[in-house]
């Protein structure tokens, strides 16, 4: 399975929220600084205390303390533990929010961006994504290096407006990574390798950034890094190391890597010995994470109860839907064929096709030339026909490459030119289509398109014919 193009511009919050424990009821917590440094202080000195006798609500009492007492870092602090959570400290995102907003008005940078994470993404209250962004960019400007690379990937989601300026995200990220930012170094990483976001290609650079970034414990840098190097070597040795990446990647929470990992488990690349059951459950991992490419891995098996899973169509027709739906291509072909096994000329199975063909599907493009080329109610739609396996034969379908051609030759659904049938008929024949070497064949010892040629004709039904193709070899013994 691949990895989208562009690194995941998503906005990374503080920490998700946990569920909390329930907890017996606490006694009161005694606090008796009477200053905001003091108390600061006193809330450091039990933070060191070892984990038998370190209580977090004490820590928050004297970090909200704190925050009473105008220290704008104790309101951090007190949201940064309201967020999280702990064993004596309920998850409360409404007071997260409250501590953020508070310490961003005493003037801290982190909670300026922390309570315009929650603001952005409607965590602790309602959504308010103008307010949000506005505090996230004052946390930039005013030294917080992460709100720099939050800003510079909300233009790139062109939050900011539908024009991006990308000039200004490119600033953004590197800055934020001069910083000491990891994430952005991520981010700047991928683009480089990618030319990506107005960048030139700059490989070397980029990869440097991802290495560091993954040794930072970024996620997403190692999966990155993982797909970049697969793409450059399939041998064993990089083989092996992208393996140890996507793994070290899903640990940390990357979807897409654990969806990744779990193929080269499934078909033993990388050194790994081949093992379906032990693949669904990296599948199943990345698809809880709602990675759509996890979610297609995991259905399959699903569908067909193996790799010791109980087989439930109908929950694996649940996920391919979500996965087609988050514009997963294979996904949609699955579903396209399954809903024309009913009913071939369906609008149903149509519209899945011409998704997954939208998405570089060139199986479900072809069946989509086909769906079009019957018509419904026995009334064809050759131009629409003719459309659909032009660009089955754009991305490498063989078959499509025929279609095309003969309709080039006779001039169905498009005006007839032979000279660009017969090169699709030939390029088709090279892809191993048997009608395109037919029609190949036909055009060379006809003079359809160039000049007769009856040698080369009776040379390719000849490798036709070798490679398998029994009308080739009919062919032949006419």
């Amino acid at each position: 399975m691949g990895r989208p193009a562009l690194v995941s511009w998503l906005l990374v919050a503080v920490l998700a929220a946990t569920s909390a424990v329930a907890q017996r009821p606490q006694a009161p917590v005694r606090v008796t600084c009477r200053s905001g440094r003091s108390c600061l202080a006193r809330a450091a000195s039990l933070d060191r205390l070892p984990a038998p006798r370190r209580d977090p609500s004490a820590i928050l009492a004297h970090y909200v303390r704190a925050c009473e007492l105008g220290a704008a870092t104790g309101c951090a602090e007190a949201g940064y533990l309201l967020e999280l959570g702990a064993a004596s400290v309920p998850v409360d995102l409404v007071r997260a929010r409250a501590s953020y907003e508070r310490a961003c008005d005493l003037g801290d940078p982190i909670g300026c961006r922390n309570v315009g994470v929650m603001r952005l993404e409607g965590r602790g209250g309602d959504a308010d994504a103008a307010s949000g962004l506005a505090r996230i960019e004052r946390a930039c400007e005013s030294g917080a290096a992460i709100a720099c690379d939050d800003l510079a990937v909300a233009i790139v989601q062109r939050r900011l407006g539908e024009t991006p300026d990308l000039a200004r995200a490119r600033r953004l990220f590197e800055r934020a990574c001069e910083a000491g930012e990891s994430i952005a170094c991520a981010h700047l990483g991928a683009a480089l390798v990618r030319g990506e976001i107005g960048f030139e290609v700059d490989a070397d650079r980029g990869r440097v950034l991802l290495e560091s970034a993954c040794a930072a414990q970024i996620a997403h840098a190692c999966g990155d890094l993982a797909t970049i190097l697969e793409a450059e070597s399939h041998d064993d040795g990089t083989l092996a190391r992208v393996a140890g990446l996507f793994e070290r990647a899903c640990a940390g929470g990357d979807a897409t890597a654990c969806g990744n990992y779990g193929a080269m488990v499934e078909h033993g690349r990388g050194g790994l010995a081949a093992d379906p059951a032990r693949a669904t459950e990296y599948y199943l991992r990345g698809c809880e994470r709602e990675d759509p490419a996890a979610c297609f891995g995991y259905a399959v098996h699903l569908d067909r109860g193996t790799a010791g899973l109980t087989r439930d169509a109908a929950r694996a027709a649940s996920l391919l839907a979500a996965a087609c739906d988050q514009q997963f291509g294979p996904a949609c072909s699955v579903l396209g064929f399954r809903s024309g096994a009913s009913h071939r000329g369906g609008s149903e199975s149509e519209r899945l096709h011409a998704r997954a063909c939208e998405l570089g599907q060139a199986d479900s493009c072809d069946e989509l030339g086909s769906i079009r080329a019957e018509g419904i109610d026995g009334i064809p739609r050759r131009e629409a026909a003719f459309q659909a396996f032009s660009r089955a034969c754009e991305i490498g379908s063989a078959a499509g490459c025929a279609h095309v051609a003969a309709a080039l030759r006779r001039g169905i659904g498009t005006e007839r030119n032979l000279e660009s049938a017969l090169r699709l008929a030939a390029r088709a024949c090279r892809g191993g289509n048997e009608d395109g070497c037919i029609a190949f064949a036909e055009m060379l010892g006809r003079g359809e398109g160039a000049a007769p040629d009856a040698a080369r004709a009776r040379s390719v039904l000849e490798s036709a014919c070798s490679g398998g193709g029994q009308r080739a070899c009919e062919r032949l013994r006419r």
